[in-house]
């Protein structure tokens, strides 16, 4: 990294420990935010600066893998739906006791090419309230 680069990342620091939750939420969603800012945010106090890091598509993997145990289910959503989420993530998320995270997995492109994430969660789950018909979901 050069100077001028390291010396922003020092100014964005600085920066993301203001208050204003919309600053940290606007540098979360940024695609050009560096790694280690992202992952500075993945651990914010609020929930919605953390959603917005989980939907970003240049979050790295290993951050999306953190936030899928989120407390917050709005985040694990956002991590569910996000195609660099790892597939051991979406393994864990499909199991997710929330229906809208469940489904969000569904949803992720990358589990039409992963059959296997949603075969081994089937194994491993079971039976619930909700049943979905696989046949319904389409194939892109």
């Amino acid at each position: 990294m050069t100077e001028k680069e390291n010396t922003l990342i020092e100014e964005v620091k600085k920066v993301i420990k203001w208050e204003d939750d919309y600053v940290r939420k606007e540098f979360a969603k940024y695609k050009e935010t560096p790694d280690e800012i992202l992952e500075q945010l993945s651990k914010d106090k609020n929930s919605y600066v953390r959603k917005e890091v989980a939907e970003n598509p240049n979050t790295p993997g290993d951050i999306l893998e953190l936030l899928s145990f989120d407390i917050d289910s709005y985040v694990r959503k956002a991590v569910a739906k996000n195609k660099n989420t790892p597939d051991k993530a979406l393994t864990k998320l499909v199991s997710d006791d929330n229906e809208w995270v469940r489904l969000a997995v569904y949803e992720n492109i990358k589990t039409y090419e992963k059959e296997e994430i949603i075969l081994e969660s089937l194994k491993k789950r079971e039976v619930r309230e909700v049943e979905y018909d696989l046949s319904e979901i389409p194939i892109i």
